[in-house]
């Protein structure tokens, strides 16, 4: 009688076990299956602002490359020289300021 008892026990704790098991995985998998819903939308809505973004867009156009005309070249690189003269300057300034900053809190 006593095994009984004790085999009866570990088969019904067993179930529960079980059935606490089962409902967790379907709850997680259930929530899931939301999430990946929710995903889908959303990847469907950002394609579609792709594809209106895509037809709205000017079509890209290729400049001439250094080799086809050379005034336009030379004025193009003065540009992007002036460009990164004046970003280098700018950077020097925040530095020095930076640097200055610095040199307050040594004092």
């Amino acid at each position: 009688m006593l095994w009984f008892t004790v085999w009866s026990v570990l088969v019904v704790g067993a179930l529960v076990v079980g059935y606490w098991l089962w409902r967790r995985l379907y709850r997680s998998a259930k929530t899931t299956m939301v999430e990946v819903n929710r995903g889908s939308e959303l990847v469907a809505a950002v394609a579609d602002r792709i594809d209106t973004l895509r037809s709205t867009a000017e079509p890209f156009v290729p400049r001439a490359g250094l080799s086809h005309d050379p005034v336009e070249a030379r004025a193009h690189l003065a540009a992007l020289r002036k460009d990164r003269a004046r970003r280098s300057a700018r950077r020097r300034q925040a530095h020095g300021t930076t640097y200055d900053r610095w040199d307050s809190f040594g004092r």
